[in-house]
């Protein structure tokens, strides 16, 4: 009786100082390989973006046509205090533009603020980076650059970055252009 009485108070000690001990130590990340994605539709295919490439995503707001010819340009929306120019998303990977207005638009950060209609908008995906690949060929005019692994099965994942650095390296030309310098 009294070894039995040892052993549990032991045991007791053992879990006592596990727990204790579960709060002293720094906590591991969590998910550092977890990717976030929003899962869309363009033309009608479903695809995902990389949370991390956009900084905002809005429906139903009204995008004021613009005349020129710049290609994708549907033209600007307000956007959190700013005036955005808006881009069909659609253009840039190879579909023909909607007729529709646009219920969907993502909005980019950084050096070009922009931001790019879709048709859909399915919802929001966290993904360990085992379930995201990237492919050896850019696919959708280059604009596509890895396959994520959803419940759903498998959607291609636009670079929002390659289509932006498209985009300003035609605002670079045309610029170039318009100062009458070479492009």
């Amino acid at each position: 009786m009294m070894g039995e009485q040892a052993d549990v108070a032991h045991r007791a000690q053992d879990l006592r100082e596990a727990f204790d001990n579960g709060f002293a130590r720094v906590p591991e990340p969590v998910g550092h390989d977890i990717g976030k994605f929003l899962a869309i539709r363009v033309g009608g295919d479903p695809y995902a973006v990389a949370l991390t490439e956009i900084t905002g995503i809005f429906a139903d707001r009204k995008v004021v046509w613009l005349p020129g010819e710049t290609v994708g340009l549907l033209g600007v929306a307000g956007l959190r205090g700013d005036i955005v120019a808006v881009y069909s998303l659609a253009v840039f990977l190879g579909y023909s533009a909607g007729e529709d207005a646009p219920r969907w638009l993502m909005r980019t950060g950084g050096d070009l603020i922009a931001a790019f209609a879709f048709d859909g908008f399915d919802g929001y995906v966290q993904l360990p980076g085992a379930q995201v690949s990237s492919l050896r060929d850019n696919a959708q005019n280059g604009h596509v650059r890895a396959t994520a692994m959803l419940a759903g099965g498998p959607r291609p994942v636009i670079s929002i970055a390659s289509i932006v650095k498209r985009i300003s390296a035609r605002i670079d030309t045309a610029g170039a252009i318009q100062r009458g310098t070479d492009a």
